[in-house]
Protein backbone atom coordinates (compact mmCIF):
# COMPACT_ATOMS: atom_id res chain seq x y z
CA UNK A 1 0.00 0.00 0.00
CA UNK A 2 1.69 3.39 -0.98
CA UNK A 3 0.48 6.55 1.41
CA UNK A 4 0.47 9.79 -0.40
CA UNK A 5 1.48 12.64 2.12
CA UNK A 6 -1.68 14.67 3.45
CA UNK A 7 -0.55 17.76 1.24
CA UNK A 8 -0.99 15.80 -1.86
CA UNK A 9 -4.11 14.18 -0.86
CA UNK A 10 -5.73 17.30 0.04
CA UNK A 11 -4.43 18.66 -3.81
CA UNK A 12 -6.13 15.90 -5.26
CA UNK A 13 -9.19 16.45 -3.21
CA UNK A 14 -9.19 20.32 -4.32
CA UNK A 15 -8.55 19.43 -7.60
CA UNK A 16 -11.69 17.27 -7.75
CA UNK A 17 -13.94 19.94 -6.67
CA UNK A 18 -12.61 22.63 -8.94
CA UNK A 19 -13.96 19.78 -11.58
CA UNK A 20 -16.78 19.65 -10.28
CA UNK A 21 -17.67 23.36 -9.78
CA UNK A 22 -16.70 23.79 -13.03
CA UNK A 23 -19.07 21.25 -14.45
CA UNK A 24 -21.76 22.79 -12.79
CA UNK A 25 -21.16 26.58 -14.06
CA UNK A 26 -20.94 24.81 -17.68
CA UNK A 27 -24.10 23.21 -16.77
CA UNK A 28 -25.51 26.17 -15.23
CA UNK A 29 -24.48 28.15 -18.04
CA UNK A 30 -25.96 25.94 -21.01
CA UNK A 31 -29.16 25.92 -19.18
CA UNK A 32 -29.17 30.01 -18.97
CA UNK A 33 -28.13 29.88 -22.87
CA UNK A 34 -30.99 27.09 -23.40
CA UNK A 35 -33.69 29.45 -21.49
CA UNK A 36 -31.91 32.66 -23.31
CA UNK A 37 -32.63 30.79 -26.55
CA UNK A 38 -36.46 29.52 -25.65
CA UNK A 39 -36.95 33.15 -24.38
CA UNK A 40 -36.24 34.72 -27.69
CA UNK A 41 -38.35 32.15 -29.70
CA UNK A 42 -40.97 32.69 -27.62
CA UNK A 43 -40.56 36.74 -28.36
CA UNK A 44 -40.26 36.54 -31.99
CA UNK A 45 -43.36 34.18 -32.38
CA UNK A 46 -45.07 36.47 -30.41
CA UNK A 47 -44.67 39.44 -32.25
CA UNK A 48 -45.49 37.56 -35.85
CA UNK A 49 -48.42 36.68 -34.60
CA UNK A 50 -49.16 39.81 -33.68
CA UNK A 51 -48.06 41.39 -36.87
CA UNK A 52 -49.60 38.83 -39.26
CA UNK A 53 -52.70 37.48 -37.37
CA UNK A 54 -54.31 35.36 -40.34
CA UNK A 55 -51.31 33.78 -40.60
CA UNK A 56 -51.99 32.14 -37.11
CA UNK A 57 -55.36 31.37 -37.58
CA UNK A 58 -56.97 27.96 -36.56
CA UNK A 59 -58.86 28.78 -40.01
CA UNK A 60 -58.41 27.32 -42.76
CA UNK A 61 -56.19 29.10 -45.11
CA UNK A 62 -57.24 30.07 -49.10
CA UNK A 63 -54.18 30.72 -51.96
CA UNK A 64 -55.26 33.75 -53.43
CA UNK A 65 -53.12 34.16 -56.11
CA UNK A 66 -53.62 30.84 -58.89
CA UNK A 67 -55.53 27.72 -59.30
CA UNK A 68 -55.24 24.16 -60.34
CA UNK A 69 -56.19 22.81 -63.47
CA UNK A 70 -56.47 19.48 -63.89
CA UNK A 71 -56.18 17.60 -67.62
CA UNK A 72 -57.36 14.20 -68.92
CA UNK A 73 -55.53 12.63 -70.97
CA UNK A 74 -56.66 12.56 -74.46
CA UNK A 75 -59.97 9.76 -75.52
CA UNK A 76 -60.46 8.99 -71.64
CA UNK A 77 -64.09 7.92 -70.74
CA UNK A 78 -65.43 9.51 -67.45
CA UNK A 79 -65.04 6.60 -64.18
CA UNK A 80 -68.10 6.75 -62.34
CA UNK A 81 -67.50 4.36 -58.78
CA UNK A 82 -70.43 3.95 -56.34
CA UNK A 83 -70.60 4.89 -52.57
CA UNK A 84 -69.17 2.88 -49.94
CA UNK A 85 -70.87 1.58 -47.16
CA UNK A 86 -70.27 3.49 -44.09
CA UNK A 87 -69.77 1.25 -40.86
CA UNK A 88 -72.74 2.48 -37.86
CA UNK A 89 -69.86 3.30 -35.37
CA UNK A 90 -68.05 5.78 -37.97
CA UNK A 91 -71.31 6.81 -39.47
CA UNK A 92 -71.98 9.77 -37.44
CA UNK A 93 -68.75 11.19 -37.13
CA UNK A 94 -68.54 10.70 -40.89
CA UNK A 95 -71.51 13.09 -41.48
CA UNK A 96 -70.28 15.73 -39.67
CA UNK A 97 -67.11 15.92 -41.09
CA UNK A 98 -69.01 16.29 -44.58
CA UNK A 99 -70.66 19.07 -42.65
CA UNK A 100 -67.78 20.66 -41.60
CA UNK A 101 -66.00 20.04 -45.19
CA UNK A 102 -68.96 21.73 -46.69
CA UNK A 103 -69.39 24.68 -44.18
CA UNK A 104 -65.73 25.63 -44.88
CA UNK A 105 -66.41 25.32 -48.65
CA UNK A 106 -63.89 22.41 -49.49
CA UNK A 107 -67.04 20.53 -50.96
CA UNK A 108 -70.29 21.57 -52.56
CA UNK A 109 -73.42 18.95 -53.09
CA UNK A 110 -74.12 18.57 -56.73
CA UNK A 111 -76.82 16.85 -58.41
CA UNK A 112 -75.08 15.12 -61.12
CA UNK A 113 -71.86 14.12 -62.19
CA UNK A 114 -69.97 12.07 -64.70
CA UNK A 115 -67.12 11.03 -62.13
CA UNK A 116 -66.69 9.89 -58.91
CA UNK A 117 -64.56 8.61 -56.72
CA UNK A 118 -65.62 6.55 -53.38
CA UNK A 119 -64.18 8.38 -50.29
CA UNK A 120 -61.81 6.49 -47.63
CA UNK A 121 -62.19 7.62 -43.86
CA UNK A 122 -59.05 7.94 -41.91
CA UNK A 123 -58.63 8.02 -38.18
CA UNK A 124 -56.16 10.52 -37.35
CA UNK A 125 -53.91 10.23 -33.79
CA UNK A 126 -55.93 13.12 -32.24
CA UNK A 127 -59.14 10.98 -32.64
CA UNK A 128 -60.92 13.29 -35.21
CA UNK A 129 -61.18 11.63 -39.11
CA UNK A 130 -60.43 12.90 -42.56
CA UNK A 131 -62.31 12.05 -45.36
CA UNK A 132 -60.22 11.71 -48.98
CA UNK A 133 -61.10 10.68 -52.48
CA UNK A 134 -60.02 7.29 -53.45
CA UNK A 135 -59.01 8.27 -57.14
CA UNK A 136 -56.94 5.10 -57.78
CA UNK A 137 -60.60 3.58 -58.83
CA UNK A 138 -60.40 5.63 -61.99
CA UNK A 139 -59.35 9.50 -61.97
CA UNK A 140 -55.55 8.85 -61.04
CA UNK A 141 -55.01 6.86 -64.25
CA UNK A 142 -57.24 9.05 -66.46
CA UNK A 143 -55.02 12.34 -65.91
CA UNK A 144 -52.11 13.81 -67.86
CA UNK A 145 -49.25 13.13 -65.04
CA UNK A 146 -47.73 16.65 -63.56
CA UNK A 147 -44.33 16.71 -65.26
CA UNK A 148 -43.05 19.62 -62.15
CA UNK A 149 -39.95 17.97 -60.22
CA UNK A 150 -39.84 18.09 -56.57
CA UNK A 151 -36.56 19.47 -55.57
CA UNK A 152 -33.39 17.30 -54.29
CA UNK A 153 -32.74 17.53 -51.18
CA UNK A 154 -29.19 18.82 -52.02
CA UNK A 155 -30.32 21.98 -54.15
CA UNK A 156 -32.17 22.92 -51.11
CA UNK A 157 -29.31 22.39 -48.77
CA UNK A 158 -27.25 24.53 -50.87
CA UNK A 159 -29.25 27.25 -50.55
CA UNK A 160 -29.04 27.17 -47.16
CA UNK A 161 -25.14 27.41 -47.19
CA UNK A 162 -23.99 29.61 -44.47
CA UNK A 163 -27.23 29.67 -42.14
CA UNK A 164 -26.46 29.81 -38.81
CA UNK A 165 -30.39 30.25 -37.19
CA UNK A 166 -33.16 27.98 -39.31
CA UNK A 167 -37.17 27.99 -39.35
CA UNK A 168 -39.64 25.64 -40.57
CA UNK A 169 -42.68 26.11 -41.19
CA UNK A 170 -45.01 23.53 -41.93
CA UNK A 171 -48.26 24.41 -43.75
CA UNK A 172 -51.23 23.42 -42.00
CA UNK A 173 -54.39 21.04 -44.58
CA UNK A 174 -51.55 22.18 -46.82
CA UNK A 175 -52.90 20.83 -50.28
CA UNK A 176 -56.43 22.15 -48.85
CA UNK A 177 -55.36 25.71 -49.01
CA UNK A 178 -55.23 25.78 -52.65
CA UNK A 179 -58.37 25.86 -54.82
CA UNK A 180 -58.91 24.03 -57.97
CA UNK A 181 -60.79 25.09 -61.35
CA UNK A 182 -64.73 24.09 -61.56
CA UNK A 183 -64.09 21.84 -64.51
CA UNK A 184 -61.45 20.27 -62.47
CA UNK A 185 -63.88 20.53 -58.82
CA UNK A 186 -66.15 17.92 -61.23
CA UNK A 187 -63.60 15.92 -62.32
CA UNK A 188 -62.37 15.51 -58.11
CA UNK A 189 -66.75 14.64 -57.19
CA UNK A 190 -66.56 12.16 -54.38
CA UNK A 191 -69.26 9.55 -53.86
CA UNK A 192 -71.07 9.59 -50.31
CA UNK A 193 -73.80 8.18 -48.42
CA UNK A 194 -75.31 11.30 -48.59
CA UNK A 195 -74.59 11.94 -52.37
CA UNK A 196 -72.52 13.42 -54.36
CA UNK A 197 -70.27 16.16 -53.65
CA UNK A 198 -67.51 18.36 -56.14
CA UNK A 199 -64.20 19.02 -54.81
CA UNK A 200 -63.04 22.82 -54.59
CA UNK A 201 -60.08 22.19 -53.08
CA UNK A 202 -56.80 19.93 -54.11
CA UNK A 203 -56.95 16.81 -53.10
CA UNK A 204 -53.96 15.12 -51.74
CA UNK A 205 -54.62 12.01 -52.63
CA UNK A 206 -54.91 12.65 -56.30
CA UNK A 207 -51.38 11.81 -58.31
CA UNK A 208 -51.05 14.94 -59.47
CA UNK A 209 -51.05 16.53 -56.61
CA UNK A 210 -47.45 16.55 -55.02
CA UNK A 211 -45.98 18.41 -58.28
CA UNK A 212 -49.43 21.04 -58.80
CA UNK A 213 -48.39 21.46 -55.25
CA UNK A 214 -44.77 22.02 -55.58
CA UNK A 215 -44.66 24.18 -58.42
CA UNK A 216 -47.22 26.88 -56.90
CA UNK A 217 -45.13 26.82 -53.72
CA UNK A 218 -41.86 27.51 -55.97
CA UNK A 219 -43.38 30.13 -57.63
CA UNK A 220 -44.53 32.18 -54.44
CA UNK A 221 -41.07 31.41 -52.84
CA UNK A 222 -38.72 32.61 -56.04
CA UNK A 223 -36.76 35.19 -55.35
CA UNK A 224 -36.57 34.73 -51.69
CA UNK A 225 -32.97 34.44 -50.09
CA UNK A 226 -32.60 31.59 -47.85
CA UNK A 227 -35.91 30.27 -48.12
CA UNK A 228 -37.06 27.09 -49.85
CA UNK A 229 -39.81 24.64 -50.23
CA UNK A 230 -40.71 21.25 -50.00
CA UNK A 231 -44.11 20.20 -50.76
CA UNK A 232 -45.60 21.47 -47.37
CA UNK A 233 -42.71 21.84 -45.50
CA UNK A 234 -40.87 25.64 -45.84
CA UNK A 235 -37.68 26.04 -44.34
CA UNK A 236 -36.21 29.84 -44.16
CA UNK A 237 -32.49 29.89 -43.17
CA UNK A 238 -30.68 33.57 -41.81
CA UNK A 239 -27.28 34.11 -41.53
CA UNK A 240 -27.36 35.88 -38.39
CA UNK A 241 -30.36 36.67 -36.28
CA UNK A 242 -31.34 40.22 -36.96
CA UNK A 243 -30.98 38.76 -40.55
CA UNK A 244 -33.84 36.62 -39.40
CA UNK A 245 -35.86 38.43 -37.04
CA UNK A 246 -39.29 37.46 -39.22
CA UNK A 247 -38.45 34.14 -38.68
CA UNK A 248 -38.60 31.28 -35.40
CA UNK A 249 -35.00 31.62 -34.97
CA UNK A 250 -33.65 27.94 -34.22
CA UNK A 251 -30.26 27.29 -33.71
CA UNK A 252 -30.59 23.56 -35.15
CA UNK A 253 -33.13 21.80 -37.23
CA UNK A 254 -33.91 18.20 -38.59
CA UNK A 255 -35.12 19.30 -42.39
CA UNK A 256 -34.99 16.29 -44.99
CA UNK A 257 -33.12 13.77 -42.67
CA UNK A 258 -30.24 16.52 -42.21
CA UNK A 259 -29.19 17.83 -39.10
CA UNK A 260 -28.92 22.25 -40.31
CA UNK A 261 -26.80 24.79 -37.84
CA UNK A 262 -23.98 26.69 -37.41
CA UNK A 263 -21.60 24.43 -37.96
CA UNK A 264 -22.97 22.98 -41.68
CA UNK A 265 -25.21 20.19 -42.82
CA UNK A 266 -24.68 16.38 -41.77
CA UNK A 267 -27.15 13.32 -41.40
CA UNK A 268 -29.59 13.31 -38.73
CA UNK A 269 -27.73 11.46 -35.87
CA UNK A 270 -31.07 9.62 -35.35
CA UNK A 271 -30.80 8.15 -38.52
CA UNK A 272 -27.31 6.64 -38.15
CA UNK A 273 -27.72 5.87 -34.81
CA UNK A 274 -27.76 2.16 -35.69
CA UNK A 275 -25.16 2.21 -37.91
CA UNK A 276 -22.59 3.88 -35.74
CA UNK A 277 -23.64 1.07 -32.66
CA UNK A 278 -22.92 -1.81 -35.05
CA UNK A 279 -20.06 -3.45 -33.65
CA UNK A 280 -17.08 -3.37 -36.06
CA UNK A 281 -16.02 -6.58 -38.36
CA UNK A 282 -13.49 -8.69 -36.88
CA UNK A 283 -12.72 -11.53 -39.69
CA UNK A 284 -13.33 -11.16 -43.46
CA UNK A 285 -16.63 -13.25 -43.12
CA UNK A 286 -17.74 -10.55 -40.62
CA UNK A 287 -16.78 -7.64 -42.79
CA UNK A 288 -17.98 -9.33 -45.85
CA UNK A 289 -21.75 -8.91 -44.37
CA UNK A 290 -21.05 -5.82 -43.20
CA UNK A 291 -20.51 -4.43 -46.45
CA UNK A 292 -23.13 -6.70 -48.41
CA UNK A 293 -20.68 -8.75 -50.35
Amino acid sequence: MIERPNNTVNAIKQRFRNQQRARQEHFSASSSSRSAVSNSYSSIVERLKVAYPTLFSTNLGRCTKATVKLDLKPGQRSVFRSKRPVAFAMYQAVADELDRLECLRIITPIDYSEWAAPIVVVRKANGSIRICGDYSTGLNDALQPHQYPLPLPQDILIKLANCKVFSIIDMSDAYLQFEVDESSSKLLAINTHRGIYKVNRLAPTLKAAPGAFQQLVDTMLAGLKHTCGYIDDIVVGGEDEEQHWRSFGRQQIIYLRHLLDHHGVRPDPTKIEAIKLMPAPTDVSEFGRFSNQ
